[in-house]
């Protein structure tokens, strides 16, 4: 049994950095790691700037221009996704459920139908 299948997403060693202009480019997220299962809700704590809103949006591909995924790999329900190509990658949204409970950061909820819709200031569980 493959050991990503058991999992609805997997993160390894991601990092990401944003261009500023003519400065070094900012890292936002240095090596992170997660397993979530089915059914697991799960909290991203941290303080203010230190990469929480950056990893949510990474881990739907929704990250803005400037963004680079510098290393690393996510994996949803087993599948690359940041190998997906854009069909592909809606109908991997379309199964994800991502939300800010304090309605501070740019969440999204996806729709059974792979769009995108926005919600704030509700929890919900990572997969259905």
């Amino acid at each position: 049994m493959d050991i990503a299948k058991e999992y609805v997403a997997q993160v390894r060693e991601l990092a990401i950095t944003y261009s500023s202009g003519d400065s070094s480019p900012i890292r936002a997220v240095d090596g992170i790691g997660i397993d979530i299962r089915a059914g697991e809700i799960v909290g991203i704590l941290g303080e203010s700037g230190c990469g929480k809103t950056t990893l949510a949006g990474a881990l739907l591909r929704l990250l803005p221009p400037n963004a680079r995924y510098e290393s690393g790999t996510i994996l949803i329900r087993g599948q690359e996704l940041l190998k997906l190509p854009g069909k592909e990658l809606q109908l991997v949204r379309g199964r994800v459920n991502l939300a800010d409970p304090t309605g501070s950061g740019p969440c999204t909820q996806s729709r059974n139908d792979g769009r995108l819709a926005s919600r704030r200031g509700s929890a919900r569980a990572f997969g259905r």
